[in-house]
C-alpha cells in the first residue's frame, strides 16, 4: 500500500509538469546518474523540475550551479554567491581573475546582480537545446567538465575568502 501510494503521488507530481519542466527533471535525473557513474568530484543532489541544479562547493553562501536555458538554447556552469549585496566576495575573487581564468583554461563572466543580494561567476555554452534529448550527451559532458574545473579551481579559494569593499580597492 505504501509503495503504491508513493508511486501514485510521484505520477501526479510528474503529470502536473509542463513539457519543459518534465524535460528538465529527466535531464537532471540522467545527469545525476552520469556524475555518479563517472565518480565526479561534483556531488549530485536530488533532481528537481527546474532550470538549475546546485552542488556544494565547501562553504555556505556559495553554490556550484548548472543551468539549462531552453529559450536561449544554452547551458551554463557557475558559482553563485548568495547574500553578497555589495559584491564583496565577487570582488575578492575577481582580484584573482587572471590566475583563476588561466587555471580554468577559459574566460568567465563576472556578474554583479543589480538589485539582488547575490552575484555570479559563470561560463556558458550556446547552441544546445537542453530540452532536446539528442543534445544531452554533449550537454552532460560539457557541464561535468566545467563544473569540475570550477570546483577544483575555486573550492580552496572560496574556503578562505574574505570580502572586499570598494574602499579597499580605491585605496
Amino acid at each position: 500500500w505504501t509503495r503504491s501510494v508513493g508511486q501514485a503521488a510521484k505520477r501526479i507530481a510528474t503529470e502536473a509538469l509542463t513539457d519543459t519542466k518534465a524535460a528538465y527533471l529527466e535531464f537532471w535525473t540522467r545527469f545525476r546518474e552520469h556524475l555518479l557513474s563517472k565518480g565526479s568530484v561534483v556531488v549530485p543532489q536530488k533532481p528537481l523540475p527546474q532550470h538549475w541544479a546546485t552542488y556544494r562547493i565547501g562553504r555556505s553562501g556559495f553554490v556550484l550551479t548548472a543551468t539549462l536555458n531552453s529559450n536561449a538554447n544554452r547551458i551554463g556552469a557557475e558559482i553563485f554567491i548568495q547574500d553578497d549585496p555589495d559584491a564583496g566576495m565577487l570582488l575578492a575573487l575577481k582580484e584573482q581573475r587572471v590566475a583563476i581564468e588561466s587555471e580554468l583554461g577559459f574566460e568567465l563572466e563576472w556578474q554583479e546582480l543589480d538589485g539582488k543580494k547575490g552575484s555570479r561567476i559563470a561560463v556558458y555554452r550556446s547552441g544546445l537545446d537542453p530540452t532536446d534529448d539528442a543534445t544531452w550527451v554533449a550537454c552532460m559532458n560539457w557541464l561535468q567538465d566545467h563544473l569540475e574545473r570550477l570546483h577544483n579551481t575555486l573550492r580552496q579559494r572560496i574556503k578562505t575568502l574574505e570580502p572586499l569593499n570598494m574602499d579597499d580597492i580605491c585605496q
